[in-house]
């Protein structure tokens, strides 16, 4: 099934989602966080939650130039445990390779890859070692020939 079936298909069914929230909860106030201003408009509301669910997947749609990535989730009580800009400049015809390790004394429950270029053509990540549930972490970083690495790594956890 093509990309653009995939979403046109998933916006139906985000569309009736959104329809049907106001109609059978009944709870006429589901979406009262989301917009406190307008309580009783049900259909901007719902309007507004679909418009809400189509951004979130149009962000991960194919040609979308952010590569950043996220390893598990934050929960309630994590704390940020460290932070490390992963940072090196393109050289012509060279690809790159870059190995960051972390150890933690805390339980890691999520790792943030935040991709800094945003253009489509940063570094590859993979987790090598460790990770979600550990107390390290091994990253691999592999650019393209003749690209850039540039990335934010944050890890969270307890």
């Amino acid at each position: 099934m093509s990309s653009l079936r995939l979403l046109s298909l998933l916006a139906l069914v985000a569309c009736a989602a959104a329809a049907s929230i106001g109609q059978g909860s009944g709870d006429s106030n589901a979406l009262a966080l989301h917009d406190a201003h307008q309580p009783n408009d049900s259909n901007a509301r719902e309007a507004r939650a679909a418009g809400d669910f189509l951004k979130t997947l149009s962000s991960g749609v194919k040609g979308s130039s952010d590569q950043s990535v996220t390893y598990g989730g934050v929960y309630p009580y994590d704390r940020q445990l460290t932070s490390k800009t992963v940072y090196v400049s393109s050289t012509i015809f060279t690809v790159h390779k870059e190995v960051v390790k972390f150890s933690s004394g805390a339980l890691i429950h999520c790792i943030q890859v935040v991709d800094l270029l945003k253009n489509g053509k940063n570094a590859a990540v993979t987790l090598q070692k460790g990770g979600i549930n550990q107390y390290n972490a091994e990253l691999k970083f592999k650019s393209e020939r003749g690209g850039k690495i540039n990335y934010l790594v944050i890890l969270w956890g307890q």
